[in-house]
């Protein structure tokens, strides 16, 4: 649900690459595909699971990661225990990149659903017919040029995590490979 909803997202927003005129017709016909009751609703869910698993997945990460240490401090025949200091557990680069970017978006993702979903009901009559004249609009409010870099923040952690979460599912789907929790 969560990869469906970025992928066509992103697709409106990479239109912008050949004009407003474009864009904005790509996002209009994404729209009514991700902006109805029940995709929104179904997006949430998705939403909830992912962040339920996450937390979860987080929580034996941890309890790992303290049992090795506490191994590594049993191991250890000095009796400065101080010295041995608690360390997360391996993982691949792509795997800790992959964690990083969810931190990210996790960090964006609530103040860019109120700027997309709460922000137009309070400053236009109708919400639904907001186009990217809105986003541009939104550069005159706020200091410092600050979107291009959050989006350009927001938009490569989320594609990685995109990118790399579906190439992971995928494996654990079909492939029987198992979920990485170190």
């Amino acid at each position: 649900g969560l990869a469906t909803f970025l992928i066509l997202h992103l697709i409106s927003h990479y239109t912008l690459n050949f004009g407003f005129n474009a864009a904005n017709t790509v996002m209009d016909v994404l729209r009514k595909i991700y902006q109805n009751f029940v995709a929104e609703i179904l997006l949430l869910v998705s939403f909830v699971a992912h962040m339920y698993s996450n937390a979860g997945l987080y929580a034996a990460r941890t309890k790992l990661a303290k049992k090795n240490n506490n191994k590594k401090k049993d191991d250890d025949n000095d009796d400065d225990d101080d010295k041995v200091k608690d360390t997360a557990l391996p993982g691949s680069t792509e795997l800790m990149l992959h964690r990083w970017a969810g931190y990210i978006v996790a960090f964006f993702i609530f103040g860019h659903v109120f700027a997309v979903r709460i922000a137009p009901l309070l400053y236009m009559n109708d919400p639904s017919a907001y186009d990217y004249s809105f986003v541009a609009k939104a550069y005159t409010f706020l200091p410092f040029n600050i979107f291009p870099i959050y989006y350009c923040v927001l938009g490569i952690a989320g594609i990685w995590h995109l990118l790399y979460g579906v190439h992971s599912a995928l494996i654990v789907l079909f492939w029987g490979g198992s979920i990485i929790i170190g």
